[in-house]
């Protein structure tokens, strides 16, 4: 560092020498700074360099856009144009620029180490001049082609070339909002491009976006070049120029370049071997930085760009230049926004959020041209399919018509807030310096091979699949990618680039180190919690097929040996529960005997027989043997796996990981419907036993609960437990200490101890919850959710049945983030009155819909309510049932979904655990198929109305039973919770 200190010293003299304009208050500095006072950095200059360079990244947005509005005009029978491009001429010139682009990444990395960053930016000028006259000037397709190859050849450098350049010369904390700079640049010119289009004709729309490469050039010439870049290639004295012109003279300029140059000493700045690409600190950032990359490209974003104006057209859009003109706006807001938003929110909390908009745009937007264009005879059509494309017969398109335009809006100026900078912003700060540009360039070429991929399989996948399936499709993309930034990808925000290296090398470097530390002790047990909560997919798989099965198993049109009647179709839902009874009943003991983790891999055995069992059913006995026995499982499973989960969390994230269960039956149910509209159902029970057999290889590496070993006296392997779900930096001894005096304070149970206070409130607490759970009639919409929207009138109950999935799995998530913040009591009281409201609601819709029978006996306001049926149609309120069973779902699973099994297993102490959560769970399978088996006995009793308003009264009960009862549980150990039903009836009440 003393050898540093004198060269940039050295260098700073040099620099003050040559700025003849500065010299005075360039030694001023010098002065400051060797007293070890700091002042305050000088911002606009790195701004003003950021904006200039960011013409380059203006010119590839405009490149981007000009394939939507030219090829309105080159395809056009009735434009003016001497050249005409067949459909899959188009095609190849949308994508070309891709291929170009492709080229252009592979030259990039090795060009901007070579004439360094600010210059390798310039010589991007000449391909995007030479490209951009070509198109211009062009006569035949192939000059088209040979122009839009030679500007993607640009596009590819500089889309390499300038996040670095901005990484490099921006500080810290500008990083971010600068970084983002770039999509907001791409948005602009993308912007340009529609609205030139507009206006202008093809010819001169290529002209006027050769001037933006021109004016590149002869803005750039005074800026610096990146003082990393200097350093790293021995310029010392320009170095210390560029940082003195960015951060001015107040600012320590001898530090910042004493840090650079020990960071590049430390690399060796020699080429980096493409060996070392295997190293955890090189492979780590660069497997990390090629899968946004990929994320990025896969979320469909060029395939609705290069045909945004075709897409509008399709949609009905008659005005699709001026349509994709307002994309281009929304995109540039969105890009705005995400440069305010970078530096204060985060990298991973935009990329997470922005990644699940997506995926609901892209769903919605598959919805719309599933209804708007019906499914062609060469799709393969399940009998839903069939169904959705007869909507189009009996909704005009007029009146949905916005859906389509709204969904692109949303999903561009989300994706422009979040995937567009983020992906690119990582890319340029992720990397160690010396593998800034080997490493940059794999990832930018893996961008734009996905790009090519991407554009010009669109078309093929909008004729194979249809284009709501492609829409679907990348969808399911933007969801991969939610999991993995959230699993993968550390927050870079506020920290330096030598920071950031530090973090993939586990140095010590400011606080990196333990941030990273932290990350993982949580990591860990999250982990932990999503294997074993594969059980629950398993269960909530095994709810929702019933649902999806029986309209083939009942139908006599549907392929199939095995018909059910109503009455067998009613036992073949309600057996599941009969196997879950036995399954609970033995569950308390098997977790007590075999272990937590133990017990869960011992429910891949009933799980994967009984689905075998239903695959290959050849009568109803073999239906019913599959059900019982998969519904063992399912009840083993529902009490180990909270267990699970309660015991290996911290209490801080207890509340938060314990609300996955409820996550992951969702889950299991939106596979078993949606899979469901596409396989015959002995292909669905097959899909059924993938779940458990991926979960028995996944939990062998994962550990046991540290509570039942210190149960058992494995004192060493609870130490080992904690120590990988706590981390190295957790005081584990004093944790293991703590369980253990809990344990040593109790002897082994007694049955005749369930009669004392600090066993008997917890476990009437539970049973009670279980029960109010269960008697809500939840299991009566899941089993029957696609009779219940059929009898109210919507012909496709499969596609009600997804919806309703669909909303119980957005809630069953607000609850996880919601469990540890609000907590639990609080959580269940608006969710009880909630459903007893929807239950209200939906039992007057189906008073009004469906009159009693003739002879019923009715009081006189039931006469009155039963009379409006004859003067208001059935299809004006039709959305009133749907809107009821929503509500009532949401509400559900956003808190006694959850809370219930979460209670059970965090409240009973822990020598009794095992026989009350088997107590609980037996209440709650029991009540389950009491309610699914009663159901339609209670509908030809009270009327279906009169079914639902019983459901309701029960819910009002649950709300008064958890505001006089249950005792707040949120942020406590299970310990403390243990200490709270102690015989001292203080402690009792201090929890309120």
């Amino acid at each position: 560092l003393w050898n540093c200190d004198l060269i940039v010293e050295e260098s700073l003299s040099t620099a003050a020498s040559e700025m003849g304009d500065l010299p005075n208050s360039f030694s001023h500095s010098l002065s400051i700074q060797s007293t070890g006072i700091l002042r305050k950095e000088r911002v606009g200059w790195t701004i003003l360099a950021t904006f200039i360079a960011a013409i380059g990244p203006v010119t590839f947005g405009y490149c981007v856009g000009y394939s939507s509005s030219a090829l309105l005009d080159l395809q056009n029978e009735n434009a003016p144009s001497d050249v005409r491009l067949s459909s899959e001429q188009a095609s190849w010139f949308s994508s070309l620029l891709n291929v170009g682009a492709i080229v252009g990444s592979l030259i990039g990395g090795w060009a901007i180490d070579k004439f360094g960053r600010k210059g390798t930016i310039v010589l991007c000028a000449i391909p995007f001049e030479i490209g951009w006259l070509l198109i211009s000037c062009a006569h035949h397709v192939s000059m088209f082609h040979a122009g839009r190859i030679i500007t993607g050849l640009g596009i590819g450098v500089i889309s390499l070339a300038y996040p670095v350049y901005v990484a490099e010369i921006a500080t810290a904390r500008l990083r971010g909002t600068l970084g983002a700079v770039n999509q907001l640049a791409i948005a602009a010119g993308i912007l340009l491009s529609y609205s030139f289009g507009v206006l202008v004709h093809w010819r001169w729309l290529a002209l006027i976006g050769a001037m933006l490469p021109a004016l590149l050039v002869i803005l750039m010439f005074p800026m610096p070049e990146t003082p990393r870049w200097s350093l790293g290639n021995n310029r010392n004295s320009e170095a210390a120029n560029a940082l003195l012109w960015l951060r001015g003279p107040d600012f320590d300029v001898e530090e910042e370049c004493c840090v650079i140059k020990a960071s590049l000493d430390e690399d060796h700045q020699e080429r980096l071997p493409w060996r070392d690409f295997l190293l955890p600190s090189m492979l780590k950032p660069l497997l990390i930085s090629i899968g946004l990359m990929v994320f990025q490209q896969f979320s469909g974003v060029n395939a609705v760009i290069f045909n945004a104006a075709s897409i509008f057209s399709n949609a009905g859009f008659s005005d699709a230049k001026l349509i994709s003109i307002t994309v281009g706006a929304v995109q540039f807001i969105g890009a705005g926004l995400g440069c305010l938003l970078m530096d204060k929110a985060g990298r991973r909390k935009i990329l997470l959020m922005t990644g699940l908009v997506m995926c609901i745009c892209h769903v919605v937007l598959g919805v719309y041209f599933e209804i708007y264009i019906p499914p062609t005879e060469k799709t393969p059509q399940a009998d839903t399919l069939a169904l959705l494309g007869s909507i189009h017969r009996s909704v005009p398109a007029k009146r949905i018509s916005s859906l389509s335009i709204t969904s692109l809006v949303v999903f561009n100026m989300f994706y422009a807030l979040g995937w567009g900078p983020v992906a690119w912003l990582i890319m340029s700060e992720i990397f160690p310096q010396r593998a800034r540009g080997q490493a940059g360039g794999i990832a930018t070429l893996i961008n734009w091979t996905c790009s090519f991929i991407v554009t010009q399989t669109y078309q093929s996948m909008a004729d194979t699949l249809s284009i709501q399936g492609a829409y679907w499709f990348y969808a399911g993309c933007c969801f991969f990618a939610f999991i993995f930034v959230y699993f993968f990808l550390p927050e870079t925000k506020g920290r330096t680039l030598e920071e950031m290296e530090a973090i993939h090398i586990h140095s010590p470097c400011s606080q990196s180190n333990e941030m990273s530390a932290i990350q993982d002790r949580v990591g860990r047990s999250i982990l932990a919690t999503f294997i074993a909560a594969l059980g629950p997919v398993s269960f909530g798989f095994c709810l929702g097929y019933s649902s999806s099965a029986l309209l083939d198993l009942q139908s006599p049109n549907a392929p199939s040996a095995v018909r059910l009647s109503d009455d067998q179709a009613s036992w073949f839902s309600s057996l599941v529960t009969i196997g879950a009874i036995f399954g609970s009943v033995i569950g308390g003991w098997v977790i007590d005997k075999l272990g937590r983790k133990g017990t869960i891999m011992f429910c891949t055995i009933p799980f994967v027989l009984g689905w075998l069992l239903i695959c290959f059913a050849q009568s109803v006995a073999m239906l019913y043997s599959g059900r019982i026995i998969t519904g063992l499982g399912c009840g083993t499973i529902s009490l180990t796996v909270p267990v699970y989960i309660a015991e290996i969390s911290a209490a801080r994230i207890r509340g938060t990981l314990g609300s996955v269960t409820n996550l992951a039956i969702t889950v299991g149910l939106i596979l078993a419907y949606v899979a469901g509209v596409f396989c015959h159902w002995r292909w669905l029970a097959f899909i059924g036993a993938i779940p458990p057999t991926l979960q028995v290889i996944l939990m062998f590496p994962v550990p046991e609960t540290p509570r039942w070993l210190l149960g058992k006296g494995r004192r060493s392997k609870a130490l080992e437990s904690l120590l990988w779900l706590r981390g190295p930096d957790a005081d584990i001894e004093e944790e293991c200490v703590t369980i253990r005096e809990t344990i040593d304070r109790h002897e082994k149970f007694h049955l005749r101890e369930l009669l004392s206070p600090e066993i008997a409130k917890p476990l009437a607490i539970s049973v009670g919850l279980m029960a109010f759970q269960m008697l809500s009639g939840v299991d009566v919409v899941e089993f029957n959710a696609a009779d219940i929207f059929a009898t109210a009138g919507f012909s496709n109950g499969k596609l009600a049945a997804i919806t309703v999935g669909l909303v119980q799995f957005v809630a069953a998530g607000l609850g996880c983030v919601l469990m540890d913040k609000v907590g639990r009591r609080i959580l269940l009281w608006p969710a009880a009155l909630g459903m007893c409201v929807s239950l209200v609601t939906l039992g007057v819709y189906f008073l009004i819909y469906i009159p009693p029978k003739d002879g019923g006996s009715t009081s006189d306001t039931v006469s009155m309510l039963s009379s409006i049926s004859h003067s208001v149609p059935a299809k004006d309120i039709s959305w009133l049932s749907i809107l009821c069973i929503v509500l009532f779902n949401l509400m559900f699973s956003l808190a006694w979904g959850p809370v219930a099994w979460l209670v059970m297993a965090e409240i009973n102490p822990l020598r009794v655990r095992g026989f009350a959560c088997s107590l609980a769970a037996l209440t709650n399978w029991s009540m389950a198929f009491v309610v699914t088996y009663t159901y339609n006995s209670m509908v030809n009793a009270l009327t279906i109305q009169g079914t639902y308003w019983v459901y309701a009264g029960i819910s009002f009960l649950g709300f008064l039973f958890v505001y006089f009862l249950l005792p707040e549980t949120k942020g406590k150990t299970l310990e403390e919770i243990e200490a709270i039903f102690n015989k001292d009836k203080h402690n009792y009440e201090r929890i309120d």
